[in-house]
């Protein structure tokens, strides 16, 4: 999550106060299990923004986009079913698909352009792959985002081979330019591309707010999220419309990118400069964490250890793969406003790697 100094909390605290004072009876009601009608207005704008159209009717409010991707996960997938992941990728999918008794397909990806297409067109003609769940844009770890030309290539792939594609987008508004690079639902259909996201990204994580545009999966998860939560909370769904109606979203977002553009460029900078000899950083357009590739073949699950105990961090590269791929990497969280303590953190971790490596 962004640090709190990137998020606009002054506001959204102001925004809580003026709906609860307005509309003391959002507490006593039960929300509607597709979510406020105000804040699906507001989403729905939102994607106009980025580049996908949509009625507030085909929106549903989740708990974030991690319960937007379970529940469109559990709707679409029956135990045995094969979802293709990128590798490495985002750990927290990977405990639910083994709770759900699906099969992961790991494909190889790239840091520079993200999914190999190639890779997966073999992989469909060898297997029936229900899903591929992917980022277009600013992948967690790696930081891609595909060319438009790939988003057409894999919508187009997964048509041919009836393959439902579930997008992640949590970090659609993190992009260091403005001129965003459009979601994978721009270039598809909606029945064929499930998208998601939220605001825990660029707003608030605390607030919980995230969306799906299920297609024709619309109502088999309405009935799920009334089934299993009845809805989210109308307050903070009422206030966080009231937020984005108010207009001071854009203002944030120059501010929020800014910051995280200048918090990339210096911790990238340090890490190569402190860091063993030979080590490979990414450099991705967006987001708050870096892809660190290690000159070794070694596990770095004992180095962690050795960091915690000098108050330092980082995520093993294992955590993203389900057979234990990626031992040699890890991932850097950037998304703390660059100062001397981290630098001086960022300088510690270096030479501790090194004194692990032996070099």
């Amino acid at each position: 999550m962004p640090d709190e100094s990137l998020l606009p909390i002054k506001q959204l605290n102001r925004c809580i106060h003026k709906t609860s004072r307005n509309w003391p009876g959002l507490l006593s009601e039960y929300a509607p299990s597709q979510g406020s009608l105000n804040l699906r207005k507001q989403v729905a704008s939102l994607m106009k923004s980025r580049g996908v159209g949509c009625d507030p009717d085909e929106i549903v409010i989740t708990n974030g986009c991690m319960e937007a991707l379970v529940l469109v996960l559990r709707c679409l997938t029956r135990p045995g079913d094969i979802v293709a992941l990128e590798s490495p990728a985002f750990f927290g999918i990977l405990p639910i698909l083994k709770e759900l008794d699906c099969k992961v397909m790991e494909l190889p990806t790239s840091a520079a352009y993200g999914l190999d297409l190639r890779a997966l067109e073999s992989a469909a003609k060898q297997a029936s792959i229900k899903a591929c769940l992917i980022s277009g844009s600013l992948q967690n770890p790696l930081g891609f985002s595909m060319t438009p030309a790939d988003k057409i290539r894999l919508v187009s792939l997964c048509k041919k081979r009836n393959i439902i594609l579930i997008e992640d987008d949590v970090y659609a508004e993190a992009q260091f330019d403005h001129n965003q690079s459009l979601p994978i639902r721009h270039y598809g259909q909606g029945d064929r591309v499930i998208y998601c996201s939220s605001f825990s990204k660029s707003i608030s994580p605390g607030l919980r707010l995230g969306w799906v545009l299920p297609g024709a999966l619309l109502e088999k998860i309405q009935k799920m999220k009334m089934s299993e939560t009845l809805g989210g909370p109308m307050l903070l769904q009422e206030s966080m419309a009231l937020f984005l109606e108010e207009g001071g979203y854009a203002y944030h977002l120059r501010r929020f990118r800014k910051i995280l553009a200048n918090n990339c460029f210096q911790y990238r900078r340090t890490i190569l400069k402190h860091f063993p000899k030979g080590t490979f950083v990414t450099a991705p357009k967006g987001g708050f964490f870096l892809w660190v590739e290690l000159p070794t073949q070694d596990s770095l699950q004992p180095l962690l250890t050795l960091a915690i105990e000098k108050k330092l961090s980082f995520v093993p590269g294992e955590a993203f793969s389900s057979n234990g791929s990626w031992k040699n990497c890890l991932r850097i969280y950037s998304g703390s406003v660059f100062n001397p303590r981290i630098e001086m953190g960022l300088q510690k971790l270096g030479k501790l790697i090194g004194d692990y490596l032996g070099v």
